[in-house]
C-alpha cells in the first residue's frame, strides 16, 4: 500500500468515526455518503477549507433544495455535480440534509486554510450595505437563516464571497433571481465589505 493510499484509508477511518458518533439512528448508506461529504466539508460538516461551505446545523430545507438542484442540473459545480450524481433519489437527499442539519451549528473554523479575519473598517461599511439591501429580511437576525434561506453567520468567508459574486453575475441562478436583484448594483468592493460584515457577526 502506498503512503497516499494509507493516508486516504486513515482519513476515511477518522471521518467515519466522526459520523458514527452522531449517527446511531442513521442508515449505513447515509453514513457512507456523509463520510464522503466530510472529505471536503470537514469533520462533522465544519469546513476547514475556505473553498467549501460548512454544512453542520445549516437549514435542512436549504440543504435539501441545493442537493436537489445539483442532482437536476439547476446548480452546477464540477465537484458537487459529480457527487450529487451518486445520490439515489430525493428521499436520500432529504436524509442527508436532515443528517447535517441535526449536527451542532457550524462556527468559523480558526484552522481554516487561508484564514480570513474580518476588517473592522470594512465591516462598518458592509453594515451600511447590509441595511440598505435589507439582507436580514430573508437571512434573519445576525444572518442566522430562516426556513429555506441559508444561515451565513460563521460560514466560510471565501465561499460566501464567491457565491455572492456568482449570484450577482448570473453564474449561479437557482435562487429564482432574488439575490441577483439585491446584489446587482453592488461593486466588487461593496461585496467584499459586505462579506467582512457577515464575518464579523
Amino acid at each position: 500500500m502506498t503512503l497516499s493510499s494509507l493516508t486516504r484509508c486513515l482519513m476515511a477511518g477518522v471521518l467515519l468515526a466522526a459520523v458514527t458518533a452522531f449517527a446511531d439512528d442513521v442508515s449505513p448508506a447515509i453514513r457512507e455518503k456523509a463520510t464522503v461529504c466530510m472529505g471536503c466539508h470537514g469533520v462533522n460538516g465544519n469546513s476547514a477549507n475556505g473553498k467549501y461551505p460548512s454544512l453542520s446545523g445549516q437549514k435542512s430545507t436549504y440543504l435539501y433544495l441545493q442537493l436537489k438542484d445539483f442532482m437536476q442540473g439547476r446548480r452546477s459545480d464540477p465537484e458537487m455535480s459529480a457527487i450529487a450524481a451518486t445520490i439515489a433519489d430525493k428521499a436520500e437527499a432529504l436524509e442527508l440534509a436532515k443528517f447535517f442539519s441535526a449536527l451542532p451549528d457550524f462556527q468559523h473554523n480558526p484552522k481554516a486554510e487561508n484564514n480570513f479575519k474580518a476588517d473592522p473598517g470594512k465591516a462598518l461599511v458592509g453594515k451600511v450595505i447590509a441595511e440598505r439591501t435589507i439582507c436580514t429580511m430573508c437571512h434573519g437576525e445576525a444572518f442566522k437563516g430562516m426556513g429555506d434561506v441559508p444561515r451565513v453567520q460563521g460560514q466560510q468567508p471565501q465561499y460566501v464571497m464567491k457565491q455572492l459574486k456568482d449570484l450577482r453575475d448570473g453564474r449561479r441562478t437557482n435562487d429564482g433571481g432574488s439575490m441577483k436583484g439585491a446584489l446587482g448594483p453592488l461593486t466588487d468592493e461593496e461585496v467584499e465589505n459586505l462579506v467582512h460584515y457577515i464575518a464579523s457577526q
